[in-house]
């Protein structure tokens, strides 16, 4: 697209896509996929804040949180469910919003999504390939860097 000097823009609707069953490799693929072109927009420093404001480290910090307050393992692992709820409850609202169903397989999903986000979030930054199927569709922005026109970063 960008080579036809064609500029792209995400649609107000996100449809819904069933893609059948997916074994971990593909799934891991396609989200570091997913993460490798995030790192490519205009925002991206505000993309590697995703693990921090994820539910894995924003629960870890709680925890630390009231642990060093004193408070005993009980008030802990409650806090815990607490923002898992809360945690779940916004994610149910965002899918809602854009017309997509959440179900407790979604939220089992949405959670080991977001406790492999630190992990992920490596794996992007430490490679460039963007691969779908075998073929590397980032082929192209491997040789730009911020100050060639690029947006995004050299990584």
């Amino acid at each position: 697209m960008r080579e036809l000097g064609l500029t792209t823009r995400l649609g107000a609707v996100m449809p819904r896509l069933p893609l059948g069953r997916r074994d971990w490799p593909a799934v891991w693929s396609r989200q570091v996929r997913w993460a490798r072109t995030r790192l490519r927009l205009p925002v991206w420093p505000l993309v590697l804040w995703e693990p921090a404001i994820g539910w894995l480290l924003s629960g870890a910090a709680g925890v630390a949180a009231l642990w060093i307050c004193g408070f005993g393992l009980r008030v802990v692992l409650l806090g815990v469910v607490i923002h898992t709820v809360l945690w779940l409850a916004a994610e149910a609202w965002f899918m809602s919003g854009r017309g997509l169903s959440f179900s407790a397989r979604a939220a089992a999903a949405a959670l080991v999504r977001e406790a492999l986000m630190p992990v992920l979030m490596v794996r992007a930054l430490t490679g460039r390939r963007i691969d779908w199927r075998g073929t590397d569709l980032g082929g192209g922005w491997r040789g730009q860097t911020r100050g060639d026109g690029a947006r995004g970063t050299s990584v």
